[in-house]
């Protein structure tokens, strides 16, 4: 067995990459979205009738409608 490890150990030392992915260094790291709040889609959907904007009972809330609550509050 450890012949055959010094064997392989020798072709991995001069091996080259030929493909698959990389990460690169040089791009700029982007801040990932800001984490949404969740358990509170009862209380922006309130507050969004309350202010007259029309939103279903069920479904996603507009990102508009969840950053306006969140400025509000």
């Amino acid at each position: 067995a450890s012949k055959f490890h010094k064997q392989v150990g020798f072709f991995i030392e001069h091996a080259t990459r030929v493909g698959g992915r990389k990460r690169r260094s040089d791009r700029p790291v982007v801040a990932d979205a800001p984490p949404r709040r969740r358990g509170n889609g009862k209380e922006i959907r309130a507050w969004a009738a309350e202010q007259g904007y029309e939103i279903s009972s069920r479904g996603r809330i507009p990102a508009e409608i969840e950053k306006w609550f969140q400025d509000a509050h």
